[in-house]
């Protein structure tokens, strides 16, 4: 079994090679990403202390650079890995493609998903939804509505701060940004979250992340106050017009009555 998948992991070494990342460096931001068909191949140790991505391979080893636990965010460092040690290794198999990223864990499934085609036929059934999502109209929400997502956001992470993009996603989901009207949405909802900052309902930090102020709890609690007592004086009147309508019918029917003895 080992040199099974000694031998499946050497065959995704040799498609990653093939197609590989330009200069370390994937861009995953539309229209950019949209260019992507390349693979990325890493080799992780059993109990976790590095990672190998691999960038090579000679006759008997695969070459790249391999990251250890305690410097993963320093720059890696030149190694080679012999074939006869691979099965050992986990995998991290990445597909990058038309702005989807495919990942896979195991050896078979990623050496399925290179050769059966998937990601072909994932990729042109989901142009298909965005095709028919295009076609609909994304209605702008309220600036109280935006911020009571902004609360509710909070609640999870009192910390956290957010900006429009987050906002917009999380609205209408990603596919906005393949939308036709995806820079109305941009614009409006940049000046939403602008004139909340200016009525001291947004806190700002640096450029574009805000969160939710003192004064904000204050103007949904009061924008909720005021709904309510429309909503209930909607219901009022309703029911007065009911009842008063009622009475005309009863009115009505006792004059008929009386018209006819």
């Amino acid at each position: 079994m080992s040199f099974i998948r000694r031998l499946c992991i050497l065959w995704l070494a040799s498609i990653t090679l093939n197609r590989p990342i330009k200069d370390r460096s994937v861009n995953l931001s539309t229209p950019e990403s949209l260019k992507n068909n390349f693979y990325s191949l890493t080799l992780i140790e059993p109990d976790n202390s590095s990672e190998h991505l691999i960038e090579g391979r000679k006759k008997r080893v695969l070459e790249g650079l391999r990251f250890d636990e305690d410097r993963f965010d320093l720059e890696g460092i030149q190694d080679q890995i012999q074939n006869s040690e691979l099965a050992r290794f986990k995998v991290d198999f990445v597909h990058y493609y038309k702005g989807f990223r495919f990942k896979y864990h195991h050896v078979f499934k990623a050496l399925a998903h290179h050769y059966t085609g998937f990601y072909f036929f994932y990729v042109a059934i989901d142009n298909l939804k965005q095709r028919n999502y295009n076609k609909k109209k994304l209605a702008n929400i309220d600036r109280y509505k935006v911020l009571k997502i902004i609360l509710n956001n909070n609640i999870e992470d009192i910390r956290a701060y957010q900006n429009y993009f987050t906002i917009i996603e999380q609205i209408y989901t990603s596919r906005w940004i393949s939308h036709p009207d995806h820079k109305k949405l941009m614009n409006y909802y940049s000046l939403v979250f602008e004139s909340l900052h200016k009525s001291d309902d947004l806190e700002k930090e640096g450029i574009q992340n805000y969160r939710i102020s003192g004064k904000g709890l204050s103007t949904l609690s009061q924008y909720e106050t005021d709904f309510r007592r429309h909503r209930d004086n909607v219901i009022q009147q309703t029911i007065l017009a009911v009842l008063t309508f009622a009475l005309v019918l009863i009115g009505a029917g006792d004059l008929i009555v009386s018209l006819t003895k």
